[in-house]
């Protein structure tokens, strides 16, 4: 959830983005993107809500990402809306373009007729 939202129940376009890179961050982490009293939290929502929304304190970035994964959440989690890339320029920030090789790589690994949902697969 965006800091813009918490604070002022406004969503925009701009929202995207912070949304974007949170979804980025729980993906390469497996773990909730904030963090709040030092640990990751799903629970106490009211205070985590205060937090994102009162707090300057900025996300933090995942260190097991690459320089381009690191460089990106940076971009998304900017505090301003104004001084934040739209989605649209993310998905040309070099990052996407790494993520797309790999998942290029991960279907060229199959033999192009398994698409995840075969019924042998379903019977195990």
């Amino acid at each position: 959830m965006a800091p813009e939202f918490v604070e002022k129940s406004e969503y925009e376009p701009l929202s995207n983005s912070w949304s974007l890179g949170c979804i980025v961050s729980k993906m390469a982490t497996r773990m909730p993107t904030w963090r709040y009293g030092g640990r990751a939290t799903t629970s106490a929502a009211a205070p985590l809500l205060l937090h994102i929304g009162s707090d300057e304190e900025l996300l933090e970035i995942p260190e097991e990402l690459l320089e381009e994964g690191r460089d990106f959440l940076g971009r998304c989690f900017v505090r301003k809306p104004s001084e934040r890339l739209t989605v649209e320029m993310l998905l040309g920030h070099p990052f996407m373009a790494v993520a797309a090789e790999a998942a290029a790589a991960e279907a060229s690994k199959s033999d192009g007729n398994d698409d995840g949902h075969s019924k042998e697969g379903n019977r195990r």
